[in-house]
């Protein structure tokens, strides 16, 4: 049973990213017009998607496993607090305006390369054999990423 569900979290895992990946995209290109609208409600939605994402992993997930791979799972926190401070940052230029084609390619970035990095991690986490508890609270993550998916759509 735990190694359907595994492969069940990692499916819906990378498939949450694949999402995020044509958020980004989607975004880029909308900022390559003229007219701030699009690139705001590219932005908004990315936006939301992104921290329901992070939020999800970071109350569900890294709980899961930190005791076992608290280096890892630290050096994810920090890239998902960087992650929101750029986000922050691109929003506060949103509202004035003034958002820079850099300023987006960095978060492309800083998503792709974090993405990679969280994906090959959890990979090695579920290929692990799990302790009991691990086992126990996988469950209720897949429930709750499930519900934050379907709280973006």
């Amino acid at each position: 049973m735990s190694k359907v569900l595994f492969t069940e979290i990692r499916r819906q895992h990378a498939g949450e990213h694949a999402v995020l990946e044509d958020a980004m995209r989607l975004l880029l290109r909308a900022a390559e017009g003229d007219d701030p609208r699009p690139l705001e409600a590219a932005f908004c939605a990315l936006e939301q998607r992104l921290i329901a994402h992070l939020d999800v992993e970071e109350r569900w997930l890294f709980p899961l496993v930190e005791y076992r791979h608290a280096g890892d799972v630290r050096a994810l926190r920090e890239e998902h607090a960087r992650i929101r401070a750029l986000v922050t940052e691109i929003d506060d230029a949103c509202e004035s305006h003034a958002v820079t084609k850099p300023m987006l390619e960095a978060l492309a970035t800083l998503l792709a390369d974090h993405g990679r990095r969280e994906g090959e991690s959890l990979s090695r986490w579920l290929d692990e054999s799990a302790p009991a508890e691990t086992r126990r609270g996988l469950p209720a993550l897949f429930v709750e990423m499930l519900r934050a998916e379907l709280h973006t759509n």
